[in-house]
């Protein structure tokens, strides 16, 4: 499994440097495979989406912050290549 080199712990969120700001996870309840995260673009402070998604994927027992890797706007892509998706 590969992590993100410039990944880093910010008050209890994964925060990822980015030219364009940066991104960061913070997962606020976890009751696998349903977790509610919180995403911040820019700036930990700065929310950008918060809400209800499923673990889609079949390799983990727990979704941990050091999995989350990106977001483009509706899955949530894992380091390992699984995607926790938006409950409907």
């Amino acid at each position: 499994m590969e992590h993100n080199a410039d990944a880093k712990l910010v008050g209890g969120m994964i925060w990822y440097d980015a030219p364009d700001g940066g991104i960061g996870f913070k997962i606020l309840e976890s009751a696998h495979p349903e977790y509610r995260i919180k995403i911040a673009m820019n700036s930990p402070d700065e929310v950008y989406y918060e809400g209800p998604f499923i673990y889609k994927g079949s390799e983990l027992d727990e979704v941990t912050l050091t999995d989350l890797g990106s977001y483009f706007g509706e899955d949530l892509d894992l380091t390992n290549g699984e995607k926790l998706v938006p409950a409907q």
